[in-house]
């Protein structure tokens, strides 16, 4: 079953990325790094045609998981918001699990945020999620920014990563970010990079 949903994931990506011309949307890949663990790799795509907004994460959510989303982006005042509704499958976790995204800005300045909440089907724990970022424009090609996120699992500890992040942007809508974090409780470090486009 893994395996079709990564196909499925494939195909989704590439229906985005051929249909450009009449919708939006972004293709990436990212890799965590840890101190004593073995790099993690997150495949993303998301995917706005006005009617839908469609969104795919493999071993983002759970390791080995694929998240399939759909919801619908609306313009409130500037900013935008995206309620979906989503499934988290994998051999380990099994999920339902709505998202809430946001983001807006102006010229210079731009912020977003991703706020979800996991509802396990599987006895596993349920988990929320929450990240925010702030970004500064230096020219169409160099932002830097501050993130953070917060993970809940039920009846542990929250674990928090801050830090600051920078987004190069080159021609063709590719662009390249790293972002360094720290969990100011207990020192833990993390690194991510990532590479993708925006279509």
């Amino acid at each position: 079953m893994r395996k079709v949903l990564c196909v499925i994931v494939v195909l989704f990506a590439l229906v985005t990325i051929t249909s450009s011309v009449f919708a939006q949307g972004d293709a990436s890949l990212w890799v965590k790094m840890r101190d004593g663990h073995t790099p993690k790799f997150i495949p993303w795509v998301t995917y706005d045609s006005g009617k839908m907004f469609a969104e795919a994460r493999f071993n983002f959510d759970w390791d080995k998981s694929s998240t399939l989303f759909l919801g619908k982006s609306f313009q409130v005042g500037g900013k935008s918001l995206v309620p979906e509704i989503g499934i988290i499958y994998g051999k380990d976790y099994k999920a339902v699990t709505p998202q809430l995204l946001a983001w807006g800005g102006n010229g210079r300045f731009g912020w977003y945020a991703l706020n979800q909440g996991s509802f396990s089907t599987n006895n596993a724990p349920h988990f929320f999620y929450d990240f925010i970022s702030a970004s500064w424009k230096f020219s169409q090609r160099l932002s830097a920014k501050l993130n953070g996120q917060v993970y809940w699992e039920e009846a542990t500890v929250p674990a928090i990563d801050i830090g600051p992040a920078a987004r190069v942007i080159f021609p063709h809508g590719l662009y390249s970010q790293v972002w360094g974090t720290v969990n100011p409780a207990n020192g833990v470090k993390k690194f991510f990079v990532g590479m993708g486009t925006a279509f």
